[in-house]
Order: structure tokens, then C-alpha cells, then sequence
């Protein structure tokens, strides 16, 4: 007879696994005969592992229960297990009883447990609850001593359909472990928070024992002093006691004086030193660099602030006056005005002129006078530039720079820490700041008179709650009889209800003759304009007057349309042009904005759209050179580019080029600035021409600018491959990688932006990068003792100027920074490709470094829950191969076991 095709294949695949089956269980059964102890060796291994764990969690059990009223540990521990034979062989369905007692005394302590520490305490019952379980299974299939070989055989056969159950066993135990060491390492890490806050309090009575010690050494000088003195009376005659007595009344005096001088070097010395670092703990990068970048008055600009004729009535106060007089009410002034008015260069002409600084000295009289100032700046790169904390950052470093008397009292926490030594105190807070700004203010009454200038109230980022708080806080200022304050902003309802009362002027109503000197000046200064003059007088004349009253007191709407003539009179424009260049001049500004834009050649549409949405990014650490690099014209550029420092007169080269490049695309509409004292490759910055340019292209312009464009432009992207260009290009300096780190955060915050786009994640470009970095840390460290993935040596350097370690001993990856800074597409997807990357992780477990569900966005939750299963997949063994069995084997054998 024929049998079937897939009849004759199935029997012969059960033959086959029948045959495979037999073999491996008679292996096993020799393996059973010959063993000593009854056991697989495999078995036996599996068991010494199972005990060992089991083992580790009575001990954590036991330091648990050493707690005050934390007896925690159940009936079926070590000690019960081994005291007789019937604990040892106790039954689940016991356990669980033990297990139920347990969690209810547990219940009745939560009170006196951290969240963290009931965790872990669930986390050590099912560890051991597992592990009794495995050890049981582990003992069933242990063959008693004297068997026969039979039983030998029936326990094998045990043994291999037991197989998947100790897997099982095995998995639960794994995620066991982990779930252990993750509550583990949270409680320990509590507790450490808890011993650095005692260790706080301590220290805080160490330095004040210490600074009594200091303060008694003068007292035990002097008990020396008269010691020694006692001894020279009993050694003198009785005939000099005169002269003895007048030179022991010198000597006491000399050594008093000394101990005094020396007390006073040795506290002034420690004071300057403490003081520094108060200073240098308020200081931030950009914290002056609006100041800078205000241009200066022009030639007799705001002469009319000391020119008022008290005879005529005035639409304003006179802030001269102001300034001088002592008032009991009214020590705040409000200077407002359009955009563009000048308010800013007013506030910095008030602030610099020598003049302002005689009548202020006035209003003090004999007290010492300080003047802080501190201008916002919305479309600035560092949030520093436009917070309430910048706010209060930059008037303490200015008052503490002229009043250093003042550093022990806004801080005394840090005052006291400075003098035992300490260097790198936490960062302040908003909360912190908010103290020492009241204490300084109430303070400065014994040593000055103080004046504040705070510019561009409007420029503060944040909503009108947020600036009814510092509008609050200024007013309180202002309450104390020695503080003056003077500020500037736009005239909107908030400030004009906060400030209706007090005394105040209005820039665009009293600028008309500066706008004329203005006009003239940069007119008549022109050899072009001049021949003109020569040629028709009154016509120029009439040019220049339509200027001022076209501009209605807007001094930045005049600045453009006077570079605009001087352009025309470059391109030898005849008088009628210049006429019709000053009419086809919009008189507002986003008109005039946009005018500007319309005069760019379509063909250069694209590029300029580009430039101009990277500088509405706002990225703090963009530079020219990054402006650069997005101008490349291949779009892998920056995975193309080989590892090779940019540096000297190519460098210089590139940049100029770009400053040219963004003048001709960008109209003037952004402009460089150069910064002093910095590297070459960051000292050249891309600012907005002013602020309303910003909120120019924030409206609908920039929209028509991308219809016009012909293929879309994604910012992020584009800013992440400039920045790894730049890493790439980076000089590497061993002693002080910052830069590199400043450069690294920016590329990641871009990534993060990117993927909350479009989900998805920047893959190979982030990969580049860590290979990039690695190569860097290679070549140019390798004979040093640096070991391990450069991520180990990683500071994140963010906005408040933190610099956050990641510890060395938790062995971190490029996967650790990407997680932290919440690159979980990214990780997601190398998890994906690589499970490796989990199980070959030393150090640190990988899933420690994910935040808990409570630190994240909603959003972010999926994402976090697959990376959390990926995590756990990965750490399981590979599944084995299956054979493919037909119905005819799987029924086959499901009998043999029955059998």
C-alpha cells in the first residue's frame, strides 16, 4: 500500500522527533543515574542561583525588619525553612496565606513608609514568593538517593516536559530582579537626599561652632597677653617699675592692635572671596549683551530732558526733576512710547550719561549712590534675557558689584557655605531670588541710595498674570524711602492701569527735534547728498522735513528710510528719485517690512525663507557658522563632512561670506552682531534689526514668503545637521569640552523637536553623531586614562547654566542621553534593530533612566510604555527554535507522555 504524500511526510517527522525525543531522554536519564546528589547539573546550577537570590532578599528582608516597627517578614523565611523538615516542604496555597499576613502588617505600617519603600518591600515578597516556588520545582525533579534506573528515566522524562515551566520560572525571577533593583535604587537614592539634608543642618551648625572659634581667638590672644604680661611683672625690680609699666602698656597695646589687623585682613580677605563667588553665581552669558547691542544716543539727542521751561505747561514730568527731589510718594517713573520710539536708548542714555548720575547724587546727599539696570529682550536667545529671574539675576550682580555689604545678607545659606569653603552651590531659584531681592532692598537703607532702570517690561515673556507680578514687585521697590525706579515699555492696558498715577512721558511726543538733528546729520554728512544741496536747497530741505513728519516719532522707521536715501544717492539717484523713494515708503512699520521683503528677487525667496525661520527658532547656541552650514546646498552635507578642525583664514572666510550672504537675502531685516572677548567661530551672532521684526515675521509675511518657496523647509532638521557639522569641525579642547556639549544639547533639543512633529526620529543622523563624538574622543584623548563611551564624561548644560552630571559608575550610553533628553522615537527604534544594546549595558540598568508616568507629558506615555516592553523583551533569553511538528507527532508524543 502507498501511503499519502502528506501522511508519509508526517510520519516521518514523528519518527524524527521521536527519535530526537528518545535520545535527549536518555541522556538525561544517565545524567540522572550518575549524579551524586540525584540532580541535573543544569538543575543544580539553577537551584544555586535560586538560593543565592533568595538568600539577598532575606537579608534586605532583615535590614528592613531592623526598622523600628517593621517586622515585616513572613512565617516561611530562611530560618523557618530550615528549622524542620515539614517548613521546608510547605505548600503554595501556606505561602500565600504567609504572603497575605505579610501585606496586611504591611498595610497597618503604611503610614510610616515612603511610597518607595512600600515598592520595595512588594517588590522583595515576590522575589522570594517566586523564588520558593522555583526552589520546590527545582527539588521535585531531584531523584532520592538509591533510585533505580527507572525512576532515573521518569524523572528525565519529568525533567523534559518540565522544561517550559522552568523557563517560565526563570523569566519571572528576571523581571523580579529588576522590578527589585529599580525600587532598590529609588529608596537608596531617598535616603541619600534625606542624609544630604540632615548633613545640611549639620553643616550649618559646624559653621557656626567654626565661626565662633574664629571670633574667640582674640579673646584667648589677649589672655596670652596678659599671662605674659604678669609674667615680666614678677622678674622687675622694684626701682624700674615705671619704665616696666609703661612697656607692658605698649607691648598689650602693639599685640592688640596686631590681633585686630590680622582678625580684619583675614575676615576682609575671606568677605572679597565669598562676595566673587555670590557674584559669579548671579552672572549668566548674555546677561549685558542688550545693552550692548542699544546703539548710543546720536549727537545731541534728548537735550530737551535739561532744557524744560518750568514756565510752560508740559505734557510730561520732568524726569530731571524727578530724579533729583526726594518724594514720599511717587518713586516710580514710567517712560513709554511706540515701538521703535527710542525708549531703549533712552533707558541706556539715562543710565550712562554723567549728567543723570549728578542729579541722582543729588537726591542721596551724603549716602553713597547705586544704579542697577537691567534691559529685557524678547527675541534673545537665552531665557535668562526675558524671565523674572534674569530680572533679578542681573539687578543683584549689579547692586552686590557696588554695595558688597550686601552679599552676607541676601543669602546667608550661601554667605555661610562660601565660608566653609564650599565652591559649587545649586543653582538659584525664582523663589531664592525673590528673598534676596526684598532683603536687598530693605538692606541697602544702611549703606546707599539706589535707583533701578528696568527696560522693556513688554520685552518679558510670560503671560499678564506673570507680569503683574513683577509689576508689583517694582512697586514695592519703590516704597522704600532710599530706592527710586524707572521704567520703559509699550503703552499697552496692563501698564497704563498699573502706572496711570504715577509720574511718566511719552518718547514719540517730544523726539521731533532729535529726528531733525538726526535727518540732517546723516544727510548733509553725505558728499552726494551735498552736491545735491549746492544744486537745489529747498528741495533737499523739504526732503529731509517730510522725513520727520512722516515719522511720527518713530526714531527705527526713520533709521531705514535714511539708509534707504543713502542707498539711492549711492546709485547717483537725482532728487526727483529720492522724492519718490521717500513717497512709495509705507509709514508703518510691518507695511515698511513688508515693502522691504517685496524688493527681493523671487529667485532668492527659498534661501531667505530659510535664514529667516532659523533666526525664529531662537536656538541659543545658532551662530553664524551655523547659518553657514544650513546654507549648503547638499542636503548630506553633514554626513558627508569628514571629522577636520575649520579654523584660521578659512574659517574667517566662510563667515564673511555668510554676513555678506544674509545682508543681500535677508535685506537688513537681520544683521550680525559681533560679540567681544569670545572665540572667533561664536563671537559672530544673527539678531533681529529690532524686536518688531520678530513680531513682523511671526505674522502672515513669513507664511506668503513659504507659498512662494518652492519646496518645503523643515527648521529642526536643518538645524540639527548644522549643528553636527559644527561638532564636526570643533577644535577638540580636553581640558574644557563645553563648547561641544552646548553645540551636543542643541542638536538633541532640535531632534526632540523634530520627533514631537513628526513622530519620527532623526536615526542615522543621531547615530552619526555618537560615532562622531566617539571618533573625536579617540583620537585626541587616547594617552590619557579616559575610558568607556564618551557619554560617561557628558554634562548637560542647560538654560539656568547647570551643569548636570551623569555619574560614571552607571557606565552610561549614547541610548542613557538620548533617553534623558526624551529622544523616544529614537530610542525606540534602535531598541527595535538592537535588543542587544539592553542586555550588553553595564552598569546602570537601562530602564532606570526612564522618568516616571508623573514627570512626563501625556503624550509621551505611549511612547514610554513601548520603550518600557521593549526594555523587558530584550532582557529575556532569545526563544528557542521550535521544530515544526505535525499532528500526527505532537499527538503521538502527547500519548508517550501519558504513558
Amino acid at each position: 500500500m502507498v501511503l499519502e504524500t502528506e501522511v508519509a511526510i508526517g510520519l516521518a517527522s514523528a519518527v524524527i522527533t521521536f527519535v530526537s525525543f528518545t535520545v535527549n531522554v536518555a541522556s538525561k536519564t544517565k545524567q540522572y543515574y550518575q549524579s551524586p546528589d540525584g540532580m541535573l547539573q543544569e538543575n543544580r546550577e539553577l537551584l544555586s542561583i535560586a538560593e543565592s537570590f533568595k538568600r539577598f532578599n532575606d537579608d534586605l528582608l532583615s535590614s528592613l525588619d531592623a526598622a523600628p516597627s517593621l517586622n515585616l517578614t513572613p512565617r516561611w523565611n530562611k530560618k523557618d525553612n530550615s528549622a524542620n523538615k515539614k517548613n521546608k516542604s510547605r505548600t503554595k496555597e501556606t505561602n500565600k496565606v504567609d504572603w497575605a499576613l505579610a501585606m496586611s502588617k504591611l498595610d497597618r505600617q503604611r503610614i510610616k513608609l515612603t511610597s518607595s519603600e512600600r515598592a520595595l518591600i512588594v517588590s522583595a515578597r515576590q522575589c522570594q514568593q517566586i523564588a520558593v516556588e522555583f526552589i520546590e520545582l527545582l527539588d521535585r525533579l531531584k531523584v532520592q538517593e538509591g533510585s533505580g534506573k527507572w525512576k532515573s528515566f521518569r524523572e528525565a522524562l519529568n525533567t523534559f516536559w518540565s522544561k517550559e515551566m522552568i523557563e517560565e520560572k526563570i523569566s519571572r525571577l528576571r523581571r523580579a530582579r529588576e522590578e527589585l533593583m529599580l525600587n532598590l535604587l529609588m529608596v537608596t537614592s531617598n535616603r541619600q537626599l534625606a542624609a544630604q539634608k540632615i548633613a545640611k543642618e549639620d553643616n550649618w551648625q559646624l559653621s557656626q561652632a567654626i565661626l565662633g572659634a574664629i571670633h574667640d581667638s582674640r579673646a584667648q590672644l589677649e589672655g596670652h597677653m596678659a599671662e605674659l604680661t604678669k609674667a615680666l611683672k614678677s622678674v622687675k625690680s622694684s626701682d624700674d617699675q615705671q619704665p616696666s609699666d609703661k612697656l607692658e602698656g605698649e607691648l598689650r597695646s602693639s599685640f592688640s592692635d596686631f590681633s585686630h589687623r590680622v582678625l580684619e585682613l583675614a575676615e576682609d580677605r575671606n568677605a572679597r572671596r565669598n562676595t566673587r563667588l555670590m557674584l559669579h553665581s548671579l552672572d549668566f552669558l548674555q546677561r549685558d549683551h542688550r545693552y550692548k547691542k542699544i546703539p548710543e544716543a546720536h549727537r545731541t539727542t534728548f537735550n530737551w530732558l535739561f532744557e524744560q521751561d518750568h514756565n510752560q505747561p508740559q505734557p510730561w514730568a520732568d524726569l530731571v526733576e524727578w530724579l533729583a527731589a526726594e518724594h514720599n510718594a511717587g518713586r516710580l517713573y514710567w517712560i513709554t512710547g511706540k515701538a521703535g520710539s527710542g525708549k531703549s536708548t533712552l533707558m541706556r542714555y539715562l543710565v550712562d550719561d554723567a549728567r543723570i548720575q549728578y542729579f541722582l547724587r543729588q537726591w542721596a546727599g551724603s549716602k553713597d549712590l547705586a544704579v542697577a539696570s537691567c534691559y529685557f529682550w524678547n527675541p534673545g536667545s537665552e531665557k535668562l534675557q526675558k524671565s523674572l529671574e534674569g530680572l533679578l539675576r542681573t539687578l543683584l550682580r549689579d547692586l552686590l558689584t557696588q554695595i558688597p555689604s550686601l552679599a552676607d545678607s541676601i543669602s546667608q545659606w550661601r554667605w555661610q557655605s562660601y565660608e566653609l569653603g564650599a565652591t559649587n552651590l545649586p543653582a538659584w531659584t525664582q523663589t531664592e531670588l525673590l528673598s534676596a531681592f526684598n532683603a536687598a532692598m530693605s538692606e541697602s537703607r544702611k549703606y546707599a541710595y539706589v535707583c533701578l532702570f528696568i527696560d522693556g517690561l513688554d520685552e518679558f515673556e510670560g503671560d499678564d498674570r506673570a507680569r503683574l507680578e513683577i509689576i508689583n514687585l517694582l512697586k514695592q521697590a519703590s516704597d522704600f524711602p532710599n530706592v527710586k525706579v524707572c521704567v520703559s515699555s509699550r503703552p499697552w492696558r496692563i501698564f497704563e492701569d498699573a502706572f496711570d498715577t504715577r509720574p511718566s512721558l511719552k518718547l514719540e511726543d517730544l523726539t521731533s527735534r532729535d529726528i531733525e538733528i538726526y535727518v540732517q546729520d546723516m544727510l548733509i554728512s553725505d558728499e552726494k547728498f551735498q552736491n545735491l544741496h549746492r544744486k537745489d536747497p529747498s528741495g533737499c530741505l523739504a526732503i529731509a522735513q517730510e522725513v520727520v513728519a512722516r515719522a511720527q516719532g518713530v526714531f527705527l522707521w526713520v533709521n531705514l528710510v535714511v539708509r534707504e536715501l543713502l542707498t539711492g544717492l549711492r546709485n547717483e539717484d537725482r532728487l526727483i528719485d529720492l522724492q519718490r523713494r521717500l513717497h512709495e515708503t509705507p509709514p508703518d512699520l510691518e507695511d515698511y517690512f513688508a515693502h522691504m521683503l517685496g524688493t527681493l528677487d523671487k529667485f532668492y525667496l527659498e534661501q531667505a525663507n530659510q535664514l529667516c525661520q532659523v533666526a525664529l527658532q531662537g536656538n541659543p547656541s545658532s551662530t553664524l557658522l551655523t547659518y553657514y552650514f544650513i546654507h549648503e546646498e547638499d542636503p548630506d552635507y553633514a554626513m558627508k563632512l569628514p571629522i577636520r578642525v575649520l579654523e584660521g583664514e578659512e574659517l574667517l572666510g566662510k563667515l564673511d561670506f555668510m554676513e555678506r550672504r544674509l545682508n543681500t537675502l535677508c535685506k537688513g531685516l537681520l544683521e550680525v552682531q559681533k560679540l567681544p572677548g569670545v572665540a572667533i567661530r561664536s563671537s559672530r551672532r544673527v539678531e533681529f534689526l529690532h524686536r518688531t521684526v520678530r513680531d513682523f515675521l511671526r505674522t502672515d509675511a513669513l507664511t506668503k514668503m513659504l507659498i512662494a518657496s518652492r519646496e518645503p523647509f523643515d527648521v529642526n532638521s536643518a538645524l540639527c545637521k548644522a549643528f553636527l557639522a559644527e561638532i564636526k569641525s570643533l577644535p577638540f579642547v580636553k581640558e574644557d569640552p563645553m563648547t561641544l556639549f552646548e553645540i551636543l544639547g542643541a542638536l538633541l533639543e532640535q531632534a526632540r523637536a523634530y520627533e514631537s512633529i513628526h513622530d519620527d526620529a532623526l536615526t542615522l543622523l543621531l547615530d552619526e553623531l555618537d560615532r562622531s563624538i566617539k571618533t573625536q574622543y579617540e583620537k585626541y584623548v587616547r594617552f590619557t586614562t579616559l575610558n568607556g563611551h564618551w557619554a560617561n564624561y557628558y554634562r548637560i548644560i542647560n538654560w539656568r547654566q547647570e551643569n548636570i552630571f551623569f555619574p560614571r559608575d552607571w557606565e552610561n550610553t549614547f541610548l542613557s542621553i538620548a533617553i534623558w533628553w526624551k529622544l523616544y522615537h529614537y530610542v525606540k527604534e534602535k531598541l527595535i534593530q538592537q535588543p542587544e544594546l539592553v542586555r550588553d549595558k553595564n552598569g546602570r540598568p537601562l530602564a532606570d533612566y526612564l522618568p516616571s508616568f508623573g514627570e512626563i507629558e501625556e503624550r509621551d506615555k505611549t511612547q514610554l510604555t513601548e520603550i518600557n516592553q521593549l526594555i523587558k523583551l530584550a532582557v529575556l533569553p532569545p526563544p528557542a527554535k521550535h521544530r515544526r511538528k505535525s499532528l500526527i507527532g505532537r499527538s503521538f508524543l502527547k500519548a508517550f507522555q501519558k504513558t
